[in-house]
């Protein structure tokens, strides 16, 4: 039986060699969902939450990584050579900064989007998003740390957080609306099934 370390050390391997292929070209981000797989854990969300049958009203619950089509639909380039606009949202440490950028006139809600990282090193990450519904707004988590959520319509969202100083994306995950509740939130539940009660606790 293949131990962890191995598994491990031959991860990080293919991993270097993809980004020596990769670095400071386009690419689609793929690699973090191959870590994930190549690691032995599990590529769609654990049920970790009731089933969306027990909710009263809609909420927004994570489903995994992204679908394929949607997966497209987000583009990274490293490297890119841009300055920082003046209303760009800082970091904590005051020298981080990223905004969003509107390539093309938005018909309806929807319109291409730009998400730019700039890290103070000559160097800028862009995401070039298609057809997204909202303005996407990022959020600092921390000091390097940048979450963003993209609307792909009413039920449909992709959840990104990204390493500013690499440029990697640490998380990526897709995220659906609750369940149609008919607009008052007084539809009847049957079948609910919310599963054991009890505690898990666990070491961090």
């Amino acid at each position: 039986m293949e131990e962890p370390g191995e598994r491990l050390q031959e991860t990080n391997l293919m991993l270097m060699k993809l980004n020596q292929i990769t670095h400071g070209v386009t690419m689609k981000r793929y690699l973090f969902s191959f870590a994930v797989y190549a690691l032995g854990f599990p590529a769609v969300a654990q049920n970790f939450h009731t089933e969306p049958s027990c909710w009263d009203k809609p909420r927004i619950y994570h489903t995994g990584s992204p679908s394929v089509d949607l997966g497209r639909k987000i583009e990274r380039t490293l490297n890119v050579t841009r300055t920082p606009r003046d209303d760009a949202l800082v970091s904590l440490n005051g020298g981080y900064k990223t905004w969003v950028e509107i390539p093309n006139r938005p018909v309806g809600n929807v319109a291409d989007q730009i998400l730019y990282l700039y890290s103070e090193q000559e160097r800028v990450t862009r995401f070039y998003i298609e057809q997204a519904q909202l303005i996407v707004t990022p959020q600092w988590i921390n000091e390097k740390l940048v979450f963003a959520r993209v609307v792909w319509g009413r039920e449909a969202y992709t959840d990104i957080v990204v390493d500013v100083e690499s440029g990697d994306v640490v998380y990526e995950e897709e995220a659906r609306g609750g369940p149609d509740l008919g607009g008052n939130g007084s539809r009847r539940v049957h079948q609910c099934d919310r599963g054991p009660a009890g505690t898990d606790a666990s070491p961090i």
